[in-house]
């Protein structure tokens, strides 16, 4: 658990520990029955405003998760310039990326008041006050459940209150950066992200993370038959009705991937009975050869016929891909490095407040179920 300072040893222990690239949050500038967090990233120091008073349910769980340690080595997964920056819902593992621990339950909603015109769609209405504007904090949700943030949260950097004020019943804000801290955000999405074709050789490579920001180019060499140009993962399949995976001997766990461009196409067969017997090799697995292409929109459906030699120099390219690629690669991840809670004279910290709040509510029922994976970020109106 991180200790809680008063606001001048916190001043002074950060004047003698913290490296100069790091800011000193303005403790004075938070109203009243406010509080204050201090995230250390890659690219700089974000100062958040936590909204107590206003939205204390989703106060009390991003302190939970800030105490428990649980925010350090995440990273933003998610850059939208013009829109969001998302993070805090995913750190590195040993082979992929893993989900942040939903320890903390379920929020219960805790939207802004609707109250003056959307002057960007007549006859609706956006909140005047704690409304999803440039600069404020709020969380992720489950699509059409309102009450499901947990972990991820995300950094409005435009003005979305015509969009995010409404949809899902209202995103809650529950902070705003604060001390020029929208400059170091406003960084992370200039950012390149990571292209279709690096992604690839991940595991979560075309679901998850489809816009991860990074800090330098990556490495440029090519893993295997590779095309760019094409961008599809093939998993191996012997039969039609199913997907039947077979275990990758590369990276433990996860299912065999190879790259489509290495195959030959073939027409897709209409029925099980269509497709012919499976080649198997005398490599990794014995594996089959006949596979389908279904993360390309361009081949969906297609069906590709791997030699056993395609399908070694596909497992050796993927063995040297986790050996070099994979470290320098995530190297590149902006990370939040650490997060501190700093409380403002007079205000009880977490150990007080948030404690009794999710105390209060997981005896009553209103955290909910806990949840598996991370928390679906908005969408553009």
């Amino acid at each position: 658990m991180l200790k809680i300072y008063s606001a001048l040893s916190m001043i002074l222990l950060s004047l003698l520990l913290a490296p100069e690239s790091q800011a000193i949050c303005n403790i004075g500038s938070v109203s009243p029955g406010n509080q204050l967090a201090k995230v250390e990233t890659s690219l700089g120091t974000l100062c958040i405003e936590l909204l107590a008073v206003d939205a204390p349910l989703h106060v009390a769980n991003f302190l939970f998760y800030l105490e428990e340690g649980l925010l350090d080595d995440t990273f933003f997964h998610r850059s939208m310039p013009g829109f969001i920056l998302q993070g805090a819902g995913y750190t590195v593992g040993s082979s992929d990326y893993e989900a942040v621990p939903q320890s903390g339950g379920t929020v219960t909603n805790e939207p802004c008041t609707l109250d003056v015109a959307d002057p960007l769609n007549p006859g609706g209405q956006i909140c005047s006050e704690r409304g999803n504007e440039r600069g404020t904090i709020a969380l992720a949700k489950l699509g059409g459940d309102p009450n499901s943030g947990t972990t991820n949260w995300f950094i409005n950097l435009v003005d979305n209150r015509s969009n995010l004020d409404n949809q899902n019943e209202g995103f809650t804000v529950f902070g705003r950066l604060i001390d020029n801290s929208i400059d170091v955000a406003d960084a992370v999405a200039a950012l390149q992200v990571a292209s279709d074709d690096e992604l690839a050789w991940k595991q979560t490579a075309f679901t998850s993370f489809t816009s991860l920001p990074l800090l330098a180019p990556t490495l440029t060499t090519p893993f295997g038959c590779w095309d760019p140009a094409v961008q599809v993962s093939a998993l191996v399949k012997a039969n039609l009705p199913g997907l039947q995976g077979y275990a990758d001997p590369v990276v433990p766990g996860g299912f065999m991937q190879l790259s489509a461009n290495c195959g030959t196409s073939i027409p897709t067969p209409d029925s099980a009975a269509d497709v012919p017997a499976p080649d198997s090799c005398d490599g990794p697995g014995g594996v089959a050869i006949r596979t389908s292409g279904p993360l390309s929109p361009s081949i969906l459906g297609g069906y590709f016929e791997f030699t056993c030699a395609e399908v070694q120099e596909s497992f050796d390219q993927r063995a040297l891909w986790l050996a070099a690629y994979q470290p320098h690669f995530d190297q590149q991840l902006v990370f939040i490095e650490s997060a501190t809670e700093l409380v403002p004279p007079g205000v009880p910290s977490f150990s007080w407040i948030g404690a009794a709040l999710l105390s209060c509510l997981l005896a009553g029922g209103g955290l909910g179920a806990l949840r598996i994976g991370g928390g679906r970020a908005p969408t553009r109106a």
